[in-house]
């Protein structure tokens, strides 16, 4: 019968805490800071856009990003800025359809107009 050493389950702790800071790291850099209007360097997503589709949707599951635009702050009026999405999702019909719009938002990353 195996018995296990003392000295091994002391070797884990260290172990799991060094895990734990580097996960602890890995979320607060990936967190969005809800005043930055920025695309993500991983998709190219912003996450305001993805929030307010999902409540403005008629079936937010169906909702698929196809390309984002890059954020671009509006020259008339540097609090507000301009994003250009392509996605597809299911109309009020059930279909799938293909919509392009141009997501305004001001600085503090509200929704304030949306143009298809």
């Amino acid at each position: 019968m195996e018995t296990q050493n003392p000295k091994t389950k002391k070797g884990c702790i260290p172990l799991l805490l060094i895990l734990g800071i580097i996960s602890a790291i890995a979320l607060y850099i990936t967190m969005p800071n809800s005043n930055e209007v920025k695309n993500n360097r991983a998709d190219g997503s912003v996450w305001q856009i993805k929030a307010h589709l999902k409540t403005n949707l008629k079936d937010p599951k169906s909702y698929q990003a196809i390309e984002w635009g890059e954020v671009r702050q509006i020259k008339k009026d540097p609090a507000q800025y301009v994003v250009r999405h392509k996605y597809r999702a299911k109309n009020s019909l059930g279909g799938q359809v293909i919509t392009i719009g141009y997501f305004t938002l001001n600085a503090k990353g509200d929704v304030i107009k949306v143009e298809y």
